[in-house]
């Protein structure tokens, strides 16, 4: 993600519900975004889903709107 330099601004919406589950946006900003959708570049996203106790699937995403790259990544988190 661009989330440094020169005319760069980005905008993180997010929120939990009672510390488990967790969602969260990036709207990303660059001189380069101009022509785009509200001059946006790249969006990304992350959330976190409790399955059950002491186990949470983790998914996150970024799409660069500029040059059509996706990302995608899926892990999970075991606590005991």
């Amino acid at each position: 993600m661009a989330l440094s330099g020169p005319g760069t601004r980005v905008l993180r919406p997010g929120f939990c519900c009672g510390d488990e589950y967790k969602v969260g946006f990036d709207l990303i900003w660059t001189p380069e975004g101009q022509g785009q959708l509200f001059g946006l570049s790249e969006f990304a996203g992350e959330f976190s889903v409790p399955l059950f106790d002491g186990f949470s699937l983790n998914v996150d995403f970024e799409h660069d709107l500029i040059s059509g790259d996706t990302e995608m990544g899926l892990g999970w988190t075991f606590a005991f």
